[in-house]
């Protein structure tokens, strides 16, 4: 079960009817690669498969400052009735977890008992997971735009 599921979806306008849905996940396969996206979450030998409108990837690690941040499943990229639709799933890293459990029980167990001091290894902690998987998503959104941008651009 993932911890995140993230679904970015834009709805193409009326100008860009033209574009078929076969192209549309073609430019999502290209940019995927130029991202180093595809190559990231494609494990084995396989292309992505352009099937039922639908790409389908295999599971993938995003590292932040060479720490693995977080598994991520691009679950789908899919076209229903014009709106494009990327959708993510997130998983924790458990080594990274641990790393931040024993920093956590470490400054708690060797500070005095006062209820100040556990606010720092709290935020730490809090911090030391959300940020690395904000990246995660901020990368995947980017990487997102680029793609809708790469299709309005085909119909110039």
């Amino acid at each position: 079960m993932s911890l995140y599921k993230i679904s970015f979806s834009q709805k193409l306008d009326a100008d860009n009817e033209q574009i078929s849905n076969e192209t549309i996940l073609k430019k999502f396969h290209a940019v995927l690669h130029k991202e180093k996206r595809a190559d990231r979450y494609e494990l084995g030998s396989h292309s992505l498969k352009i099937k039922n409108d639908l790409i389908r990837f295999k599971f993938g690690v995003d590292f932040w400052f060479g720490v693995p941040a977080a598994a991520v499943n691009i679950e789908k990229v899919g076209i229903y009735d014009r709106e494009i639709t990327y959708t993510i799933n997130i998983f924790p890293i458990a080594l990274l977890f641990l790393i931040e459990l024993i920093f956590v029980i470490y400054f708690i167990l060797t500070t005095p008992v006062v209820i100040n001091a556990y606010i720092f290894p709290l935020f730490i902690f809090v911090l030391a997971t959300m940020v690395p998987w904000t990246l995660v998503l901020i990368r995947h959104k980017t990487t997102f735009n680029k793609i809708i941008k790469s299709i309005i651009q085909t119909k110039e």
